[in-house]
């Protein structure tokens, strides 16, 4: 079998436990990040107008409303308020900026000026500018010396040099609703503000300034630029794209400029009049935009910004005021003007990987439409594979995980918040499980446990984590629930041959823990402090039973840690550079053999599997294109 339509026929009526009994009861409702696919999962009903996403930690994303700025910690499954409203906050055009090299700290634009986290958003406090009362309209952090920020107030810029401490001003006299750093040349700054009749937008000048906002030029211009709405290429600083807003007399769509805004052009050829008021470029293909519209929803452009085509696969709410983009360009979110945040994993290629009795590596792929294929490679390079499985309606393939009775167990997850459990075996798939859903839960990761027992590891928007034992049967026979505990979210699980479980967590501060669990529940947990730049992306088990965490860096590096159980670290690894520029390590699993793998994967479907020693030293590898 190879559809999950034959689920039907071998659904299991489950006996819930009493957690998962109060979680129906007490639980928001499900939400979780589509694959290839917009989904929500709130702030509800609140006006978005400006996003933010952690260049350290990618879960970690802000939203700037009408009523405050709220935070999620998981990518957006579940959100919370993070800065209430000193007053009463209208729109934040451009409203919140991230420092790039210490992500805990960040600014918001406000009715009341800048305020200021220095702990990611767990607390706030007003930072000026002079006037203290000044409505803030943006916010900009310089990319290499963030302690330099600027912020454009109602008819001023203000400037910073010691993060908000104190301010000099005004750099101009002149409302700026729209602020980007140039990201290889931050002397170069370029701001647009945003004139208005009777609420109705009719010119914006654009400045521009080269010595760091000493000085500035002025281009008038009758395009109306949306409040936040430019972006800078980052492989080429001369280039600049702008949103602007249309109207029947013209305008509208996105207009370019090649010379660093001294002359800018409409480059969309098919957008029309329609306003576009978001633009992201991606950083790994700079060739490629994203364009929020105010009535079409988002549009991509694979060419330059010339040809765009619509991007609204799930995205029910086509009014649509911000966008963010991730470093790696596989991760979107949107803010609309009335439905709150729309989040979207952008996944082409390799996704996961597991390691059989026969000590291959087995592949998961996905590719945009959301058909798995499973790929296995033996050591040297040499692979086989299976399917396309797929699509089906609304189901997102989720991960793999590979057990000593020879069956490959994979997870799916499905928009209504059901999960469904497949058992693949040398002639096909053995059977399809289908349970839940289960309101707040989401299924996230699969292990093979001792007796060849599957374990499920869930969150829940509340920060909970739960773990299901399931036997061949597909029968529940054991799920707990722990937490939640402040910051930390569950991410990913992996099984030892000792009989153990380990839970690999993120907290928002950026460290990780290690949770081992046996029959009884929690043997032990061990925290881990958190590495500058580096952030835990994924465990798994050696035939030592030592645990691998795989650390990430955001600038492509990645090392591996081993760590026994009494939470030591015995390795720290050697600190690797990606095998191929704009690849980054996204996976790991363990083989009987003693070696470690390690998957690299890019946003254009390429990848990289690594071997590594029970010492992490790497002792091969080998690449592979998209399947």
């Amino acid at each position: 079998m190879n559809r999950l339509a034959c689920i039907a026929t071998l659904r299991k009526t489950l006996r819930f436990c009493g957690f998962l009994l109060a979680a129906i009861a007490l639980a928001a409702p499900l939400a979780f990040g589509g694959v290839n696919r917009w989904t929500s999962s709130g702030p509800l009903g609140v006006a978005v107008s400006s996003l933010a996403i952690d260049p350290m930690n990618p879960d970690r994303v802000y939203a700037g409303t009408g009523r405050a700025v709220f935070k999620s910690r998981d990518g957006g499954l579940s959100w919370s308020a993070s800065l209430r409203a000193p007053s009463s906050f209208e729109r934040l055009p451009s409203g919140l900026a991230i420092d790039p090299l210490f992500s805990s700290t960040l600014y918001a634009a406000t009715n009341d000026g800048v305020f200021k986290s220095v702990d990611a958003g767990g607390s706030w406090a007003a930072v000026g500018p002079p006037a203290s009362t000044a409505r803030a309209y943006s916010v900009a952090v310089n990319p290499v010396t963030p302690s330099t920020i600027l912020a454009g107030t109602a008819g001023s810029l203000f400037k910073s040099t010691d993060g908000g401490a104190s301010w000099s001003g005004r750099l101009l006299a002149s409302s700026i609703y729209s602020l980007v750093f140039s990201p290889q040349t931050p002397s170069t700054i370029l701001g647009a503000d945003y004139e208005y009749s009777f609420y109705y937008a009719t010119s914006s000048r654009l400045y521009k300034s080269t010595d760091g906002g000493a000085t500035w030029s002025q281009r008038s211009t009758d395009l109306r630029i949306s409040p936040g709405a430019l972006a800078i290429d980052p492989t080429n600083p001369s280039t600049l794209y702008a949103g602007t807003e249309g109207n029947p007399s013209g305008g509208g769509g996105v207009y370019k400029s090649v010379d660093s805004g001294s002359t800018l052009s409409q480059v969309s050829s098919n957008l029309g009049l329609v306003s576009v008021y978001a633009l992201v470029i991606d950083p790994r293909n700079p060739s490629t935009l994203y364009a929020a519209t105010g009535s079409r929803g988002v549009f991509r452009s694979t060419d330059g910004g010339v040809r765009w085509v619509e991007f609204n696969i799930g995205l029910t709410n086509r009014s649509v005021a911000a966008l963010a983009i991730d470093r790696t360009g596989t991760r979107l979110h949107a803010g609309t003007f009335s439905g709150g945040v729309f989040d979207y994993q952008i996944v082409s290629g390799a996704l996961d990987l597991s390691v059989g009795t026969d000590n291959k590596a087995r592949l998961l792929f996905v590719d945009l439409d959301s058909r798995a294929v499973f790929r296995s490679f033996d050591s040297s390079g040499n692979s086989t594979s299976s399917g396309p499985y797929g699509p089906f309606s609304g189901w997102n393939v989720r991960a793999v995980a590979d057990g000593s009775d020879g069956l490959t167990r994979v997870l799916w997850n499905h928009l209504d918040g059901s999960t469904a459990l497949w058992l693949l075996g040398p002639t096909g798939n053995q059977a399809s499980l289908l349970y839940g859903p289960v309101g707040g839960w989401t299924a996230v990761d699969v292990s093979v446990g001792s007796g060849n027992t599957t374990q499920i590891l869930w969150t829940n928007t509340d920060g909970r984590m739960g773990l299901w034992s399931l036997n061949l049967s597909g029968t529940v026979v054991s799920a707990a629930a722990f937490g939640p505990y402040t910051g930390w979210l569950a991410r990913s699980i992996s099984s030892g041959p000792d009989g153990l479980t380990r839970v690999l967590w993120n907290k928002s501060d950026g460290s990780a823990g290690l949770s081992l669990l046996g029959a009884g529940g929690i043997v032990a947990t061990y925290r881990f402090a958190g590495v500058p730049g580096l952030s835990a992306q994924d465990i798994a088990v050696g035939s030592d039973n030592r645990t691998r965490i795989l650390w990430a860096n955001a600038d492509g590096r990645m090392v591996l840690w081993s760590v026994d159980n009494s939470g030591a670290v015995t390795n720290s690894g050697t600190d690797y550079g990606p095998p191929v520029s704009g690849q980054a390590a996204t996976r790991i699993s363990a083989g009987a053999d003693g070696l470690t793998r390690v998957l690299w994967t890019s946003p254009e479907g390429t990848g990289t599997l690594w071997l590594m020693s029970l010492d992490n030293v790497r002792q091969s590898s080998f690449g592979f294109g998209p399947n």
